[in-house]
């Protein structure tokens, strides 16, 4: 565990940090399919790090960072996520936390 200090004085502990992923999804562009796969990430006690959503039309394509306690529970939020209707494609890569989600500007 690592130890913080607040701004009140106050000591909390952290937890130890977990595997963090990307999951890349291709999915169709309309309202709810993006809060869908954020709520089966929180369903499966996995925390996004990070994420990023751009779309071109009827397509989406989702960059989503998530933190994981086990390979269990990832294997188990792929499973859901590529079980969606609306989900075209979804990829996994193992990351380093300083990787950022785009390193040049993209124009859609």
């Amino acid at each position: 565990m690592t130890s913080i200090t607040t701004n009140r004085t106050t000591t909390k502990s952290l937890p130890k940090a977990n595997s963090t992923y990307r999951i890349c999804i291709s999915n169709i562009n309309k309202p709810g399919v993006l809060g869908q796969i954020a709520t089966i990430i929180a369903n499966h006690n996995c925390n996004i790090i990070r994420q990023s959503n751009r779309a071109r039309g009827d397509v989406a394509l989702s960059v989503i960072d998530v933190s994981v306690t086990s390979d269990r529970m990832l294997d188990e939020v792929l499973s859901s996520i590529v079980k969606m209707n609306d989900v075209v494609s979804c990829n996994l890569n193992h990351f380093d936390h300083n990787v950022s989600l785009s390193t040049k500007k993209e124009t859609y």
